[in-house]
């Protein structure tokens, strides 16, 4: 997730939108355990209630389908990639992106440990 951030995200958006993507699964859980009790009360198969619980399966299983279907549909590596993506938009991502990449690195910079231990002697 982190690489197709780093090309979809302009930098003042990537830590709120990263959140999102990351709350995403926790959220899903606590949704999914009280869905989970509630088709094994109320499920969908034969009378007894220790026969219910196989309606968590069916249903998350569709579920889990139905969201790989999309994503593979939907999602793309980069927007230069993307065939739905307006060029407006495709620019605006791109432009950002590229702002906030540095142009060049200093090649002689001591690692911060390594310039402690020095410093003391």
């Amino acid at each position: 997730m982190h690489a197709m951030w780093a090309k979809w995200a302009p930098p003042l958006e990537k830590s709120r939108l990263t959140t999102i993507a990351y709350a995403g699964p926790n959220i899903g859980a606590i949704i999914a355990m009280s869905v989970s009790g509630v088709l094994c009360d109320n499920g969908f198969e034969s009378p007894p209630h220790y026969q219910r619980w196989p309606s968590v399966f069916y249903v998350f299983g569709t579920l889990g389908l139905i969201w790989c279907i999309a994503w593979f549909f939907i999602a793309h590596s980069s927007p230069a990639s993307h065939p739905t993506i307006s060029s407006d938009e495709r620019f605006y991502i791109e432009s950002k992106i590229a702002e906030a990449t540095p142009t060049h690195r200093a090649s002689n910079i001591l690692m911060p440990c390594l310039r402690l231990k020095f410093n003391f002697f």
